[in-house]
């Protein structure tokens, strides 16, 4: 079984336009995505950093 990779990427329209795109894909899979001109990457297996709120002095 081959090990899947959260990928985000931006598909381009030709009228200048994207859309964001968010997949499981195998490395296989990845390298063929990557081949496009009109794909770009923006991450992969990025984690997202946890959220937190400073505490303010005095309460």
């Amino acid at each position: 079984m081959e090990e899947k990779h959260k990928v985000i990427y931006y598909f381009l329209h030709a009228d200048d336009s994207d859309t964001k795109i968010t997949q499981q894909l195998s490395q296989k899979d990845l390298g063929k995505l990557l081949l496009r001109d009109d794909v770009v990457l923006s991450s992969v297996n990025a984690e997202r950093k946890p959220y937190y709120r400073r505490k303010k002095k005095g309460r």
